[in-house]
């Protein structure tokens, strides 16, 4: 079902879905690497106001990267007269399954930081199954000055890193008792093991790529990292998908 299309404003309303459902389609007048500062809220809005996250204002790249790893593809296609392209991708926002909404609970959407001179469209995707087993997020901050922190991340089986220029290595702690360090580009060929490419262009059939820009870390059976960055700002973006 469509949610929302449009253009000229740097942040939506509260879009409200009163259907159950299990993924969202987030398209863009834009190539991938020109997201920037947009950013997605979804969550479940409930009677007692106690409101369930999904997604708290995370990184929309970060939601693409990590949403799709290992899982399925962003697509771009690009106009051949104009050179404009458009990128899509379907995310989950539930695991194997439509959210069933109890009462009067209603999905809300929000699209924020976004560049007013380009185009946003939402579209959400019901399943013919429920599943109670909801899709979460957390945000982290590393700021200038904090060049070394530990983070718990048991519960998360994804981390999206941005700006990862200034990132020197990542110490993982697995379920077994093992402890390993990998570096910056250690950890970049890892993830293109395991994803080669997380999208594709189907005008002209080339493959987009993980750079330093950007990139996905699989957090299969690893209890705690250690992160060692350079100055700089880094921000982090675990999920928990699978």
């Amino acid at each position: 079902m469509k949610v929302y299309t449009g253009t000229g404003v740097t942040k939506t309303d509260e879009l409200r879905i009163n259907k159950g459902v299990g993924a969202l389609i987030l398209t863009t007048n834009q190539q991938f690497d020109k997201l920037t500062s947009e950013r997605i809220s979804v969550w479940i809005e409930t009677s007692n106001n106690g409101n369930i996250n999904i997604f708290d204002k995370v990184l929309m790249s970060h939601a693409l990267l990590g949403l799709t790893f290992g899982e399925s593809m962003l697509t771009e296609v690009t106009d051949p007269i104009s050179g404009d392209s458009t990128l899509s991708a379907l995310i989950d926002v539930s695991k194997n399954g439509s959210i069933p909404l109890k009462g009067d609970e209603t999905i809300k959407v929000q699209l924020s930081s976004l560049d007013t001179k380009k185009t946003y469209s939402i579209n959400a995707i019901e399943y013919p199954i429920h599943s109670n087993e909801l899709v979460s997020s957390t945000t982290k901050i590393m700021l200038s000055d904090d060049t070394r922190r530990d983070y718990g991340v048991q519960q998360f089986d994804k981390l999206v890193l941005s700006d990862v220029s200034i990132l020197e290595n990542i110490e993982f702690h697995f379920s077994n008792g093992s402890r390993i360090e990998y570096s910056q580009n250690e950890l970049l060929a890892i993830s293109n093991d395991i994803e080669p490419y997380f999208g594709v262009n189907t005008s002209n059939g080339m493959t987009l790529v993980n750079t330093n820009k950007n990139f996905v870390i699989s957090l299969d059976e690893v209890q705690h990292i250690e992160i060692e960055k350079q100055t700089g700002k880094l921000e982090l973006t675990f999920f928990n998908q699978l």
